[in-house]
């Protein structure tokens, strides 16, 4: 199967998982789809132990799961989470790496909190306007919350990989630093992800990931991505 079919595959299984078409507005949930989908290829360039590889996995999966769920309060959505399969992937990373076991719970919190939270309703601004507003509070609350632990959970899942000299490692992490940096826009802006510049910059950081997923060697398990999803967040 050419790279175009894999991509097609991993885009239909996620767009399923979100349960809805996904509207055309969409700078962040873009970028949060794109770094959910790149957070979890496999480290290139290593040959890692089997106990810090399943606790790298893990690591991304949890991250993988909370992108993709932002992408979701983007889309004005909705999401459940399965609380029992995030606490068992702190409990993976936990044999390994007790700090990054406490960001995932830590990452837990934020999105316990989002997923019970009510969707606003859309709104006029004034009785007589015609434009319908919304100002969804959800997602800048959940980015803030989240910037602290994701950032370090990413600098956790790089750990591996850095200094290493294989070019496929290299391009690893500069993938990781595009997530990484893109998140750091986001909680920056996180009073203005709905403003016309923050989308510009969203697009330009997008632009900067499918590069840098481009430059990778192919992957292994094209379907990780959405696999890992829906073990979290059911559709």
């Amino acid at each position: 199967m050419g790279f175009a079919g894999v991509t097609w595959r991993v885009v239909l299984l996620l767009s399923v998982l979100a349960g809805c078409a996904l509207p055309a507005n969409t700078g962040l949930s873009d970028w949060a789809r794109g770094a959910a989908v790149a957070v979890v290829r496999p480290l290139a360039g290593i040959a890692p132990e089997p106990a810090r590889d399943d606790a790298t996995q893990a690591m991304q999966q949890a991250v993988a799961n909370y992108l993709f769920a932002l992408a979701l309060l983007a889309d004005d959505g909705h999401f459940a989470i399965r609380e029992e399969e995030f606490a068992t992937l702190a409990s993976r990373v936990a044999v390994v790496d007790a700090p990054a076991a406490a960001d995932i719970a830590a990452l837990a919190r934020p999105l316990r909190a989002a997923a019970a939270e009510a969707r606003p309703f859309w709104l006029p601004p004034s009785p007589s306007g015609p434009q319908a507003e919304l100002n969804d509070s959800r997602p800048p609350r959940l980015v803030l919350a989240a910037d602290p632990p994701v950032q370090r959970l990413l600098a956790a899942i790089s750990r591996p990989i850095e200094g290493a000299g294989e070019a496929d490692a290299i391009r690893h992490l500069t993938l990781l630093r595009h997530i990484a940096a893109g998140h750091a826009l986001l909680s920056a802006r996180a009073d203005r992800l709905t403003q016309r510049e923050t989308e510009i910059l969203l697009r330009g950081q997008s632009l900067r990931l499918r590069h840098a997923l481009a430059e990778m060697p192919p992957d292994p398990n094209p379907l990780a991505p959405g696999q890992a999803i829906a073990s979290v967040l059911p559709p």
